[in-house]
Formats: structure tokens, sequence, C-alpha cells
């Protein structure tokens, strides 16, 4: 069996030497023993826990404190009335007045043998350090030649230049002690070794257990690993707003991890106490690039996109869209192509200051990956304080979006986490069919800028991204030819800001000189053209020779026709075996 681990703790060094020799007579005992009263005792105690000592002796005011102070149980030595007494009797070789001195621990007992041998010895308690120094002062202004007492009122009386006799507690008040903090500590070491056991069996176990007293003081946690504090008190919150319902399930998420929380009642002894089940599941992110963990910790490029979009693309718009990202009402991002939906809605999570940003791709989303979403315990959307952007959802089927709706309802999805939306429109086409889909929803609409609605914008945009691309890629560019800026800023750009960033780059590529020609920019945007017909006229380069004007106006009619060369060929009202001959020709 195990060894019982005692610790003694001596107001003063007689009492320590005696627990030490009858700490030898019992050899089941580990028994370690130190000097310090009072608070000092308190401080050395301070420094084990209830896992490594059994139980605590100690004496006096000291015990008492001790008692107070700490969790380990606290065996009293006794002060008998044959300590004081024999105590007394070594004081009346004085002459002068004597008195007992001391806690009540003390008193009571001095009180008792005035009573049995009828003396009338006089006894003063007193309660506390101070206390003890006033009563001393007062017995020697009163003439008293001698007190009777413990440790810390003969330590004050020697200061204060009285006689003390210190009362020892003799060899067998200890054993007994010894005694009784054996059978204590017989039974803490049973109560460990079934708490150890139960530990054991239940790191076996995936869930967790924590028992609240009916003060909601926590009594135990059983669990492979610590349960962590915003959790516990989350759960004692909880439990005392809930006090009057037996059961209670809920659950909580805190960094990376749900917990799924389970509660009970349970009565021992006309007390009670509550227990926590809880298990628990990380939120993982999915093994495909449907679904998709975004740190906010944006890239240089980036930064910068964010930047043009926040003072040129969006203009005026900036302030309203930093506006909605502290709202907790979810945002849908309306726009063409390339408008930039995707890099707002980081912005949108960037200043609701949330710093994961989930992206679910609707239009690729599988049935099992949307099931997956709404049923399983590690989903994203099971995570809090974070953003979840689903992107492109008008892909989802009407059924989705309706179990989508019921879910952030049931759950508080919309008040746990940002969420944004977004959906690609044509040009032309109008927002309203989309818009009536969530009319049930409590959602705020923004509706992104095509480029060719802010053509006033296209120098500067493109100036921006000239710095940009020299620092990247070591050039020198300075601007454009004059016709070079005119066809870009004319141009329709069905792709929006993606398509024009694009183009920059690429002619900034295949510059070599200060300034991006007319004659490249004709080259890039005769490849671009494929969605716009507007500016067909704008891309004829009429310096050529009347050979390559034909195949430049065969090469616009060929991509407005998306490569079919039979309908090509009928509109410029030339047969197939001409339009072939003129395209062998020049490739």
């Amino acid at each position: 069996m195990k060894k019982i681990t005692i610790v003694g703790i001596a107001p003063f060094n007689g009492l320590k030497v005696s627990m030490e020799k009858v700490a030898d007579y019992f050899p089941d005992v580990q028994f370690s023993a130190y000097i310090g009263d009072l608070m000092e005792g308190v401080e050395i105690a301070q420094t084990f826990n209830s896992d490594e000592v059994d139980v605590i002796i100690s004496r006096g005011g000291t015990a008492l404190l001790l008692k107070q102070h700490t969790d380990i149980p606290v065996v009293e030595i006794d002060v008998s009335i044959y300590d004081i007494m024999r105590t007394v009797r070594l004081a009346q070789s004085f002459s002068g007045k004597m008195a007992v001195v001391g806690f009540e621990n003390i008193t009571d007992r001095a009180n008792v043998l005035n009573d049995l041998l009828n003396l009338s010895i006089d006894v003063i308690n007193i309660d506390n350090e101070e206390n003890a120094e006033n009563v001393l002062l007062s017995l020697k202004e009163n003439s008293y030649e001698v007190i009777v007492c413990d440790q810390i009122t003969s330590a004050l009386a020697r200061k204060i230049g009285l006689n003390a006799i210190l009362i020892n507690s003799v060899e067998e008040t200890i054993t007994k002690s010894f005694e009784q903090a054996i059978e204590i500590g017989k039974t803490r070491l049973k109560i460990k070794e079934h708490y150890q056991l139960l530990k054991a069996i239940n790191k076996k176990n995936s869930q967790l257990l924590l028992v609240l007293d009916n003060d909601y003081n926590e009594r135990k946690e059983f669990s492979s690993q610590s349960i962590p504090n915003k959790i516990k008190n989350k759960l004692i919150n909880i439990r005392s707003s809930y006090m009057n319902v037996p059961t209670v399930s809920f659950k909580e998420v805190y960094n990376g991890t749900v917990y799924f929380i389970n509660t009970e009642m349970v009565n021992i002894n006309d007390d009670i106490y509550t227990v926590f089940y809880i298990s628990m599941t990380e939120i993982i992110s999915p093994s495909n690039k449907n679904i998709e963990l975004k740190h906010i910790n944006y890239d240089k490029e980036d930064r910068e996109d964010l930047l043009f979009n926040s003072s040129l693309s969006l203009g005026s718009y900036k302030k309203e869209i930093v506006d909605y990202a502290k709202y907790k009402d979810p945002i849908f991002l309306i726009g063409e192509s390339g408008t930039g939906k995707d890099k707002l809605a980081q912005l949108i999570a960037e200043h609701a200051e949330k710093t994961k940003f989930w992206e679910i791709n609707c239009e690729q989303l599988t049935r099992p990956e949307w099931d997956n979403l709404l049923n399983s315990p590690n989903s994203p959307l099971q995570d809090d304080n974070t953003t979840i952007y689903l992107k492109e959802i008008r892909h989802l089927p009407l059924n989705y979006l309706n179990q989508f709706l019921y879910f952030a309802e049931h759950t508080l999805l919309f008040k746990r986490n940002k969420v944004v939306v977004s959906s690609t429109i044509e040009a032309g086409e109008s927002s309203q069919e989309i818009v009536s889909r969530f009319k049930n929803w409590p959602i705020i609409f923004y509706t992104t800028i095509s480029l060719r609605e802010r053509k006033a914008d296209i120098p500067s945009i493109a100036s921006l991204y000239i710095n940009e691309f020299n620092n990247d890629y070591g050039k020198q560019i300075i601007g454009f030819e004059p016709y070079a800026l005119e066809r870009l800023t004319n141009f329709d750009w069905p792709g929006n800001q993606s398509q024009f960033k694009r183009v920059i780059k690429q002619l900034i590529l295949r510059t070599t000189g200060a300034y991006i020609t007319d004659r490249d920019t004709l080259e890039l945007l005769k490849n671009e053209i494929g969605h716009t017909k507007s500016s067909s006229s704008n891309l004829l380069q009429l310096d050529q020779s009347l050979e390559e004007i034909n195949y430049d106006i065969i090469q616009i009619i060929l991509n407005e026709e998306k490569g079919n060369k039979t309908k090509t060929a009928e509109r410029l009202g030339i047969s197939r075996s001409t339009l072939w001959r003129i395209l062998n020709k020049f490739n």
C-alpha cells in the first residue's frame, strides 16, 4: 500500500522536533516537518497541492489559518488540560502576577482547569496577532510578571520585555494527532485511487467530465486533456442561468474546436452536483478546393488590389462597405465577373475583424459536400467568430437555400459569424430574379460596379498597375502612346478589372521602351474582344496595307462568332475557301 504523506508545520522548533520523533513510530507514513508560524505556515502549505500531500498537522492559531487557506485536510495538535497544568506549575516559580493568554483552544481549557482545581488564574482570550500585542501591553502596565501562552504570544511578550512560558504539547498528544491524520490519509488514498481509476477509464472515452457543486465551484475534472478556462466559465454561467432545469444541451466553439455539452443534476446526500458531459471535435478544412479555409493575411498583390478597389473601383462606396462589415446582417455581393467580389468579401472580413475566412464555392459543390456542411459536427458552419463566404450562391437549388436558411436561424449562424454571399450576373442582366430568391433572408444587397461604368478611372487604374508591375518586373515604363490609352478607355472590358489587370500585365511584359505602344495594345485587344461588339471599330489600325486591314477585319468577325468560320464567311460575304486562303496566308 502506498505510504500516507503527512506534512508537519510547527510554530516553533521544539514542536517540530517532537513531531519528527513521533513520526518515527509510524513506518507507513512519509513525513516532513517545517517551521512556520501563522501566515508563514500558510505560505509553506500553499507550496503543496492535494495530490502531493494527504494531511497537514499543525497547532494553535497556525492550524486555524491553515484550515482557512488550504484544501488539504488539517489535523490540529490539541492543547490538553494536562499541557496547560504542567506549564502553569512551571510558571508558579515566579512570585508575581500570572495570566494564561491565547486563542480559544488554550483559554477554554485554562478555564476548565480553574473550575476543576478551584484556581484563580487570570485567563485572557485573543482573536488575532494585533489584538495580542495590545493585551500584552496592558498586562505589563498592570504589573503582570509572567504569562503562559502559545508561540505567537510568547514572541510578542519577549519583544515588550514580559516573561513568557510556552505551552508545549506532550508526546502522547502529538501521537493522537498522528493517529487521526493516518485515518484521514487512508480515506483520502482510497478516494484518490477511485479518482485515478475513473480518470484512467475516461482516457479511453472521447468525453470530458466536469463536476460543479451547488455553489458552482469546480469539484473535479475527469479528462485526458484540460478544458479551456473560457469553456469552464461559460458552463458556470449557463448552469446558473438554468439552475432549475434538470438537463441542458448546447454547444460552444473555441479556438477551432466544437464542444458538445450535456448536463445532468446529481443528488448525493442532499448535495446537488452538476455533471457536464463534454465531447469535442475539431473544425477541419475538407480535402477539396470547393471549401477552403483562408486566413486573413494578405500578400502584397492582394493588399494592393484591395487598395485599388477601395480608392478607385469603389470610390465613394468604400465607407458603405466598411459600415456593412460591422453589421451582423449577411451581405450579398452581386456584379459582373471580374468586379472584385471575392476581394470585397475579404475586405468585409478584415473590417469585421474575423481572422478566419471560409470560402465555399457553391457552383462546384457536390450533394455529399453540401450534406456534410449542414450536418457534420466539424463543419465550417459550426465555427464561431469567422467569415463564411458562399461564392456563386445562385447555383444552389432552391431547396438547398431553404435548408441553409433554416440551419442559420436555428444555430444563430448570422449572429455567430459574418456571412457573405456572392453571385455573378452577365452584362445587362437584371439582378431582380436573384434578389427575389432571397426575399426572406435578413440580408444587405450590394451591387459591384463594372469597369465600363467608370471609364474615367481607367487612366488612373492603369497607372497604378504600371507602377506595380514596374516594381515586380524591373521595368521603367512611364505611360502609353496616345492612341493606346484611348483604345483601353474605349474598350468594353467584359471581364472588368480582372481582365484589365491581366492585359496591362501582358503589355508591361512585352514593352521594351518607356511607353506602351498603340500596336501592342491593338494586338492584345484583338484576342480580348470575344464578349463584346461595341469596340470593334476602334481596333482597326489604318496605317497598314489593304490586305492587312482585311485580315484584321476577318479576325474581329471570327472572334465575334467565337471561331465559327462558316458564320464568319457568311457575314463577310465570301466563300469558306476564300476565308481559309486568307487565314492560311497570314498564319
